[in-house]
């Protein structure tokens, strides 16, 4: 048992001898292995490759084809002007083999709004093949008659169109308004051109008739917009050399507004005027004048005048006697040359109370 024990702590104190260390084993050195792409990712860049070649292969036969060269041309808007005439103002004839998105949409609009009879132009591409054109015809509200033909504009005062003689119009006539004062692209004819569309002189500013030629072109739109005539005829609004404005109904006397100044005030008399059949009637009022404050002022045929008229008419008549006496007379007449005195009469202090 001793003897077991002693080799079995001999074996113990062997394995746990200090200071005696095993030696360690070499190590081989490192070997530098390459790295190889997986599988999947060659893949992922052999399909990107594909697909950039398909499209640039779709690209270069979409351009040989013409896939997006405009095709259809598409027009709203137009009323006197022809689907056609605006094509070929629009020149986009000339663009049958360019692609849609390149086509110059700014320069075709500001070349269809310098005729004069399209107001606002807008072009858009509603899809790779297709352009579409919306304009918006300026409306003439009125007309001048000058040899036969008629001379039409807008609300603005721009040159519309000029109709021949033979042609049957609609639109309201206007009467003594210098051609000069119409516009033709935004300017004024007399200002581009002074010899030959000279305004007359009347002793006026240009800036007045301007102002009043807008103001003819307000009561125009007055009214257009509202039936004001009960069921007459309109004959003309006019103008005479001093911008003064008249207007005419059929078998009614003339309607004088002057210078139209307080346009609300005087059309609504106008209406007022036009629903009186007594007033209205030609055989007993010669005129109605609404341009004074006095509304309405008219002047009636002498063989239509009431007692009471004429009674008024004589006592105006002399009181205006009267008045032109009593200037005529001599001030000093009837006083002493000789009297230096200064009556003062003392009344005048009780004025105060």
């Amino acid at each position: 048992m001793r003897g077991r024990k002693t080799e079995k702590n001999t074996a113990m104190g062997r394995n746990r001898r200090p200071g005696i260390k095993k030696p360690a084993k070499k190590r081989s050195p490192a070997v530098t292995v390459p790295m190889v792409a997986p599988p999947r990712a060659r893949n992922d860049v052999l399909l990107r490759i594909l697909v950039i070649v398909a499209l640039f292969a779709i690209a270069f036969y979409g351009i040989n084809a013409d896939w997006l060269r405009m095709r259809n041309i598409e027009v709203k808007g137009g009323i006197r002007l022809s689907e056609g005439e605006i094509i070929d103002l629009a020149a986009l004839r000339d663009f049958q083999d360019v692609w849609t998105i390149f086509i110059p949409g700014d320069t075709i609009c500001s070349a269809l709004k310098n005729h004069p009879l399209i107001e606002h132009a807008e072009i858009k591409m509603t899809n790779p093949w297709t352009i579409q054109i919306s304009v918006s015809e300026r409306r003439p509200i009125a007309a001048i008659e000058n040899n036969g033909y008629k001379i039409a504009f807008d609300q603005t005062g721009e040159l519309v169109e000029i109709l021949n003689p033979n042609h049957i119009s609609e639109l309201p006539l206007v009467q003594g308004v210098p051609l000069g004062l119409l516009k033709f692209r935004g300017e004024s004819l007399h200002l581009s051109n002074a010899a030959a569309w000279q305004l007359p002189d009347c002793g006026l500013e240009t800036d007045t008739l301007d102002m009043q030629f807008s103001r003819l072109i307000h009561l125009q739109r007055m009214l257009s917009r509202h039936d004001a005539s009960g069921g007459k005829i309109l004959e003309v609004v006019a103008m005479d050399e001093c911008g003064r404005l008249r207007v005419d109904y059929e078998n009614c006397p003339p309607i004088y507004l002057g210078n139209f100044d307080n346009p609300d005030l005087q059309f609504r008399c106008m209406v007022a005027v036009l629903d009186n059949e007594d007033i209205m009637d030609p055989e007993r009022t010669l005129d109605i004048d609404l341009s004074s404050e006095l509304y309405p002022c008219y002047h009636v045929r002498d063989e239509y005048l009431t007692i009471s008229e004429r009674r008024a008419i004589e006592e105006w008549d002399q009181e205006a006697e009267d008045s032109d006496s009593v200037e005529t007379e001599d001030p000093d007449e009837g006083q002493d040359e000789t009297s230096d005195e200064v009556g003062i009469d003392t009344g005048i202090f009780n004025l105060a109370g």
